[in-house]
């Protein structure tokens, strides 16, 4: 498990299946994950299954409340190149009522902390719809920068919308990192691997 001040990751659970079936039927969810399909019950107990041993090439998370351990969302690491050092990254609130007050902010810190410290990365990157605020809030906490733009590569609510290109190197995610840990010193205190 992965601990900050208010939010965990940790490997995802059998039980965690109804979880994920009721957020990927919200629009709003798959949407904002670039899902575009509801999946069954029976689709996330396989996921589940696939994925709950975290290894180099399976780095799939819960993120969950760190007071009782619910969970509120997801994070992962996508597509790693072990020879580049690279891996494709994005966190996901789903409990609407979490979205606010940057949970997924500090979600996105811990997976960053994991990719960069525990895995060994160089680069982390993310495809963001260009409406989807949060995420690029979250990015640039990290020390993400804007990459590039994929003009009208999704198609969303019948309109074209583009995906926008965040990544950030190891050293710029130290000096993001440093930052927020002077803002918030309870981050580096209580963060820890386990």
């Amino acid at each position: 498990m992965i601990t900050g001040d208010r939010v965990a990751l940790r490997a995802a659970e059998p039980g965690d299946a109804e979880t994920l079936y009721r957020w990927f039927q919200q629009d709003w969810f798959r949407t904002a994950v670039g899902q575009r399909y509801p999946q069954s019950r029976s689709a996330w107990e396989q996921w589940i299954a696939a994925h709950q041993n975290i290894s180099y090439g399976n780095v799939s998370f819960m993120v969950c409340l760190t007071d009782g351990g619910t969970p509120i969302g997801m994070g992962s690491l996508n597509r790693q190149s072990p020879e580049d050092r690279s891996a494709e990254f994005g966190v996901a609130i789903g409990e609407a009522r979490y979205l606010r007050g940057a949970l997924g902010i500090e979600a996105a810190e811990l997976l960053g902390r994991f990719g960069f410290e525990v895995m060994g990365l160089h680069r982390m990157y993310a495809w963001i719809l260009d409406r989807n605020r949060a995420a690029i809030a979250a990015c640039t906490a990290v020390g993400a920068v804007r990459e590039g733009v994929a003009r009208q590569a999704r198609l969303v609510d019948g309109h074209h919308s583009d995906l926008m290109l965040y990544g950030v190197l190891a050293e710029e995610f130290a000096v993001a990192a440093d930052r927020a840990c002077r803002r918030r010193p309870l981050l580096k205190r209580n963060t820890e691997v386990s």
